[in-house]
């Protein structure tokens, strides 16, 4: 089947598929996929991208993940860039692994984002020689193979940078689960007893083709291959900085008025107010420019790593704190509400 038509859409769900070039192995040792793992996290925290689920095969990567702003070619490009990077320091040489060319499906949201979830902790035993396995051999795979994210779920293994499994588990209890530990643990066990047709050939065909109600939310002004012409790259940039000042000066006001502040004072580098780590999360979320980290960190006057950093606490706060994490979601919420459309 061809590759899906690649549509940029912040904030979406994605699933990822990097393949092997022929009679390449991507990883040999658990030290290789440890070295993948620091790349990918690195990349989601540059990218804010937010990943959900990973399996790393010997031939191929599987990634589910939320995308930031940036577009996904740039997350996957320095998350490959990285490993190579980390395998010539390991290995003193590093050739080229992977086809040039990844898969980038959209993943409409509801019910398929739990089956997309399943697939790719199902990584290890669909296909070749386990196709005929009794249901014992292949759950004992799964929960023994610690190179797809089902152990960082389980308390197993420590999660890379980026991963967030409370998403998931978040999932769950809107269903009505009261330990949605125990539910995923269920859910991937269900599963592995009575292994279905692959989700993959569903979700590209629902990628190429759609319901009208994915065309509809996904496919509006990008119904196939495109490319602007040369002499319409200036207009595009100039549009495209327009758009994410417009969006940051939207954001901006939204927290000002919030948290009852100046606008000068959330921008100050050295601000205690604590609707600063709001603006910065909504910021690097809806208005992130091409320059990513280092550029949307000028505007705050400080440095991309110094931005990653609150970034990345500021997850973690929402992690721990119930009551910070529903304010967040409600001001994004406002803010999706009164975003133009483009």
């Amino acid at each position: 089947m061809s590759r899906p038509v690649r549509i940029h859409i912040p904030g979406a769900t994605y699933l990822i598929h990097v393949r092997a070039k022929p009679d390449v192995v991507l990883f040999n040792e658990e030290t290789e996929r440890r070295l993948f793992l620091d790349s990918m996290g690195e990349a989601a925290q540059s990218a804010a991208v937010t990943i959900f689920a990973f399996a790393l095969m010997p031939r191929s990567i599987l990634l589910f993940l939320r995308n930031g702003q940036l577009r996904l070619s740039n997350f996957v490009h320095r998350s490959l860039v990285g490993y190579l990077n980390r395998l010539r320091v390991h290995q003193g040489i590093a050739i080229s692994l992977v086809q040039d060319r990844h898969r980038e499906i959209l993943v409409e949201e509801g019910e398929l984002f739990f089956h997309v979830l399943r697939r790719v902790h199902l990584a290890p035993i669909i296909g070749g020689h386990w196709s005929n396995a009794s249901q014992g051999r292949k759950w004992g795979e799964i929960s023994t193979n610690r190179w797809t994210s089902f152990p960082i779920y389980t308390n197993d293994l420590p999660a890379p940078q980026g991963f967030d499994k409370e998403v998931v588990f978040q999932r769950f209890r809107e269903m009505g689960a009261k330990n949605p530990e125990e539910e995923f643990y269920k859910f991937i066990i269900e599963a592995v007893k009575h292994l279905e047709d692959d989700i993959l050939d569903y979700i590209v065909a629902m990628s190429l083709l759609g319901s009208p109600e994915f065309v509809a939310r996904y496919y509006k002004g990008a119904k196939g291959k495109w490319k602007i012409p040369s002499n319409l790259n200036n207009f595009r940039n100039d549009f495209k900085d327009r758009q994410d000042r417009q969006r940051f000066k939207l954001i901006l006001e939204l927290i000002a008025d919030e948290f009852e502040v100046s606008e000068g004072e959330l921008l100050r580098p050295r601000s205690r107010n604590p609707g600063r780590k709001y603006l910065v999360e909504l910021a690097v979320r809806y208005a992130m420019d091409e320059q990513g980290m280092k550029g949307m960190g000028e505007r705050f006057h400080i440095s991309g790593s110094a931005l990653a950093h609150l970034h990345h606490s500021f997850l973690q706060e929402m992690k721990d704190s119930e009551i910070i994490l529903n304010r967040f979601r409600r001001m994004e919420q406002m803010l999706v509400e009164h975003l133009p459309s483009y």
